[in-house]
């Protein structure tokens, strides 16, 4: 076997910890100076967030409206407002 072939994944895992050690330490030096780290977020929902998850069989899609009335049955939905 040659001497290149066995030596690979040694490189390649000094290689990967390398790349992470620069990733920990530009992380680090980051928040030191106050920044904050590159996080992906998700775009803000068009739901809110705040209300609770109860009536949702109740609540009007369109205009958020929730009455009892708005259901008079389970096939049939009909905002009242």
């Amino acid at each position: 076997m040659d001497v290149g072939v066995r030596c690979l994944p040694i490189l390649s895992l000094i290689t990967f910890f390398i790349g992470l050690i620069l990733a920990l330490q530009v992380a680090y030096e980051l928040r030191q100076f106050g920044a904050m780290s590159a996080v992906a977020t998700a775009p803000p929902s068009p739901f809110r967030c705040h209300e609770s998850l109860g009536n949702t069989s109740r609540s009007c899609p369109g205009c958020r409206h929730v009455a009892a009335e708005n259901r008079k049955a389970q096939a049939k939905f009909s905002c009242t407002e």
